[in-house]
Parts: C-alpha cells; structure tokens; sequence
C-alpha cells in the first residue's frame, strides 16, 4: 500500500482544509498510511505543480488537500454538489466519520463558514484569514497551531457526549471566565498599548462580552478555554496572544487604508437603466483593507471595487446585497467575458468561444479567475500568487467595468 509523506495545500488555505489535514492525522492512518506523520507543503498555483493529475502525486504519496482537482478538492465539484461540502467533509466521508458523534457539531460549523461568511468577527474561520494576512511568511506554523486548536476541540466534544445541556455549559465554560481578559490585559500591558488606541477598539469590545460567557462556541475566547481544558493555559495563553497579535495587526491597518482612501481613490457613479444609481472605486493600492473602506461609509458605498496591486494584478469585487444576487450574475458574466476577450486581444492570441471566455476558475488566458458565487473576478489572489499581472490597465478594466453597469444593469 502507497506510504504518503506529503500532505499539499493552497497558500492562506482555509479552516476547512486545516481541519481535512487534522481529520486525516488523527483517523486516516488506516486508509493513508504515513499521513499521521505527513509533511505539509503549499503549492502556489491551486492546480498541480507542471500540471500533473491529483492521481499521479498520489501515487508518488503526496495528497492534495483543497488543491489540485483531486479527491479532496471541492473546488471542482459540479455546482449543485460543492454547495453540501468542503475539503474536511469530503476527507470526513471518505473516512467513514461523518457521523462521528464528536465531529459534527465542528464539520457543521466548518461547512457553514466555508460555503457561506463567518459567523462572527473572532470566530475561528474568520481568525484564519486574519492570521494569513498578519503572518504570510508562516503558514505551517498557521496549520499547527490552528489544527491543535481543533484537536483540542474534538476531544473536549468527545468528553461531553451524552451530557445535558445546562451541564455541557458549565463544562464549556459558557458562564464566562476570567482567563481570557487576564490574558488580554497581560498582551496589552507588555505591548504599552494605549487604551484610546482605534487598532485596539474591535479587540477590547470583544474581551469585554466574553466576561459574562462566550459569544459562539467556536470563538476565540471558547477556542482558548479549549486548550487550556485538554492542554494548558500556558498553550492557551499563546494561542490567545498570537490572535490578539493578529487582529490588531488587522485593525491597524485597516485604519491606515482609511487614512489613505480619499487620496488615492478613483470613484464613480453608475446610473443604469432598470436600477439605482451605485458607485464604482478604483484603487491602486497593496492594501487589503482598502475594499473594505470603499463599500463603507468611511469610502463611498462602493457596490462594487476594483483594486490594482503594485504588482499590476488586479481584482474587481462586488457587494451582491447591495446589487442583488442576479445583477451581479449578469454583470459579472459579461465583464468577464470582456476583460478576458481585451486580455487574448492586447496578447495576440486567438479568442475562445464566448461561452469558453464566461467560464469559472482560470480563463485559456490564464490571467481572470472567476468566482461566479462570489461575484468576483481575480487576477491573482493570496491563494494564486504566481498568476501573472494582466495586461491591462487598471483604467482600461474599470471603463469595461462602467461600461458593461450601464449597459446591463
């Protein structure tokens, strides 16, 4: 039987997939062995490295996780099947522990957050994504430490079957705890961070909720008090900080894209025929934050925002509520085409078909990834690094853009 040594996975991969790698170590030594003990590496491209099939690194003991078009690849699932599951609950079926008692509560609420957005600010999927941005350089780090987390989790549902609720709570810690603030208060005091400090504000609003009991109990203040159950409130005290770390990374940053918005944004307002007015921002900018400035009211309201990098890569992001599930269907489908149509012309290559220039995932220019669910239209990601920068400029996309909403919409 093939020995697997290699676990791969897509760079800032999800809660998902972190919890595929632990289901995999802890019940997938019987089915993979070696996986216990497997070594995890990132492949940057979300496909295969020199494109070789999922099958054929498995057969060399490397396992694709989220990545590649493999077994445990939801991305390449028909769209009516990859709405039921994620990475963890395909390696969960393959497994045989679905229906784990201990793991459904977890592969629900993993499932949900993957398909759908976080439940909350702090909670665990959510955290992800923010340690990815604060910490790019440690993604293994980012899987061990997450994935113990997890396991910790596991065990403690594992310790809690069968109990009734009112008791489950008491054991959870549902009633609040002191630990979580003494450790925040601690985090705060050694970094000589100001109480008035606009960074800190999200960060001390939720320690202070957590006093009378968790807030969901895949938050970070429940995820703590884990830890420190099955580990110790030394680990507990890490994980924890590392958050704390994280977050206000985040925050500080998002305050200095707020700073810089009006000086380098590029807005403007759609009128379309058979829809309100909407406003459009354009931004060059590395800042992550800057797209979420622009669809608040500190930017302009944006319903949708187009941000270039330094790099020249650029993303075109739309805020579905505010144009509705089905304009943006129809938006979407034909800035694609556009874009990718002006990319294969500008390069002198041979156009696709129409239908071919509007389909999901990577474009025959290998350039526009489209998100069609999500209502995004990417060239490059934190997942895809390596896609090379469009040849476009960012004016020549956003006047596709305005063009298509005033057309369309």
């Amino acid at each position: 039987m093939q020995n697997f040594h290699t676990l791969a996975t897509h760079r800032g991969c999800h809660l998902d997939e972190i919890l595929a790698i632990l289901l995999l170590r802890l019940f997938g030594e019987a089915l993979f062995p070696g996986v216990r003990t497997a070594k995890v590496v990132i492949w940057t491209s979300g496909g295969t490295p020199n494109g070789r099939l999922a099958e054929e690194y498995e057969r060399d003991g490397i396992l694709g996780i989220g990545v590649g078009g493999g077994r445990f690849d939801e991305h390449h699932l028909p769209p009516e099947s990859a709405r039921e599951e994620c990475t963890a609950t395909l390696v969960a079926e393959a497994l045989g522990i679905r229906e784990k008692p201990e793991l459904r509560r977890i592969l629900d609420f993993v499932l949900r957050t993957d398909r759908g957005p976080a439940l909350h600010a702090f909670d665990l999927s959510s955290l992800v994504k923010v340690a990815h941005g604060a910490y790019p350089e440690n993604e293994e780090l980012i899987i061990a430490s997450v994935g113990m987390e997890l396991e910790a989790k596991v065990r403690l549902e594992a310790e809690l079957l069968g109990l009734p609720k009112n008791e489950r709570g008491k054991r959870l810690g549902w009633e609040g705890t002191s630990f979580f603030s003494q450790c925040f208060a601690k985090w705060c005091a050694e970094r000589e961070l100001r109480a008035d400090d606009p960074a800190l504000g999200q960060l001390s609003k939720f320690v202070e909720q957590t006093r009378a009991g968790f807030i969901h109990e895949f938050d970070l203040s429940a995820m703590c008090e884990a830890v420190k159950r099955v580990h110790s409130e030394a680990t507990a005290n890490c994980c924890a900080r590392s958050a704390f770390e994280a977050k206000y990374r985040e925050q500080r940053d998002f305050f200095l894209a707020v700073a810089e918005y009006p000086r380098i944004a590029d807005e403007h307002l759609v009128r379309p025929r058979h829809q309100k007015p909407f406003m459009v921002a354009a931004i060059n900018s590395p800042n992550s934050h800057m797209g979420r400035v622009a669809r608040s009211e500190r930017g302009c309201n944006a319903a949708i925002v187009i941000q270039r990098q330094p790099t020249g890569n650029v993303a075109i992001l739309t805020d579905r509520k505010r144009l509705g599930e089905d304009h943006v269907l129809l938006l979407m489908d034909e800035v694609t085409r556009r874009i990718r149509g002006r990319e294969h012309e500008v390069r002198g290559t041979p156009q696709p078909a129409a239908a071919i220039l509007m389909k999901e995932e990577m474009g025959t220019e290998k350039c526009w990834s489209y998100q069609r669910r999500a209502g995004m239209l990417l060239n490059g990601s934190l997942s895809h690094p390596d896609v090379p920068p469009t040849s476009l400029s960012l004016e020549e996309v956003t006047e596709i853009v305005l063009r298509v909403a005033e057309e369309i919409l």
